[in-house]
Order: C-alpha cells, then structure tokens, then sequence
C-alpha cells in the first residue's frame, strides 16, 4: 500500500511541475486543430455558432448560421476555406437591401441572395483584393432587398446551373 502512495506523490509531483513550467498547456496547445490556432478569435464564437441544412435545388448544403450583428460583420473573414457542401447563412430579422465585401477573405465566394424561399440573384465568383484599403474594396450589392445571404464556394452555381428562380429550403432553420 505504502508503494501506491508513493507512486501516486511521484506522479502528482510530475503533473505540478508539468504545469509550472508550461509543458502541459504547450503540449495541448499542440494538439490544438490547425483553424484555431491561426484564428485566434474563433474561441470567443464557441457556444453561439449555429448550423443548419438548407436544401438549394437538390443539393443539401450544411451551412453555419451568421444571424447576429457580430457573426454577420465577421462572416467567413479570415476562415482559410469552405469544404464541400458548406457555406454560410447570413439571416436577417427583416427584409432590406444588403452590400457585402471581401474584407479579410482568403478565397472567391458565389453571394447569393435568397428571398420568398428562392434565389433572387447573385454576385458570382467574387474574389479576395489584397493590399486594397478597405475603403477602395469593391462592393457587392443585392438587387432587391433580402432577408438572406448564402455565400458558398465561387463557381458553385455555375456548377450546378442555379440562378435565379431556384428554389431554397430554409425549414431546417433553428428558431
């Protein structure tokens, strides 16, 4: 019995010195996933991401819900990629006009404006502009006034032969 204790002592000593001089918090921040150590901010969205299953034509899209003023300012900005069958879903209480820019994107995006359960238009294959102040990046205007924003991977809806007058499932939506 007296060996256990003693291993237990070794072992508790070995995990406060481990501790004291950073070892375990380098060791797990090694194993962290690659995204979060280049985005630093994404600890602070944890709990408040959403996703939902928007069905555009026949695809099904898993879509990660942007429905805050703070998640729609941050959309996809400094996100390296959207994998397959992914975008993002920016959701408004009300229907208006919205502008979107590339402002901190690494890669080309299809913004598509969704309406009344279908596709009212799109700013297709628009890319990043590096070293452009923000005040000179291009703007991307929807034609008319919507409630939501789907932007998925450029060249998508040409892909597919989506445009406007394709339909839009949002009934996944959480409430």
């Amino acid at each position: 019995m007296r060996n256990v204790g003693q291993r237990i002592l070794r072992v508790g000593l070995a995990i406060s010195f481990a501790f004291a001089f950073g070892l375990i918090p380098a060791l797990t921040l090694a194993q962290a996933p690659h995204s979060n150590r280049e985005l630093p901010w994404t600890w602070t969205l944890g709990d408040y991401r959403q996703t939902a299953n928007v069905v555009v034509g026949d695809d099904v899209l898993t879509v990660e819900i942007s429905d805050t003023s703070m998640l729609r300012e941050r959309g996809l900005s400094y996100h390296d990629e959207l994998l397959p069958n992914t975008g993002m879903l920016f959701v408004y209480d009300d229907i208006g006009k919205r502008v979107y820019w590339m402002k901190g994107m690494n890669f080309c995006l299809d913004i598509v404006w969704i309406n009344d359960g279908q596709i009212v238009g799109a700013a297709e294959s628009v890319c990043p502009e590096p070293n452009v102040p923000d005040a000179d990046l291009a703007r991307y205007p929807s034609p008319p006034e919507v409630q939501y924003v789907l932007e998925v991977p450029a060249g998508w809806l040409a892909e597919r032969g989506y445009g406007v007058g394709t339909t839009v499932d949002l009934s996944d939506l959480p409430t």
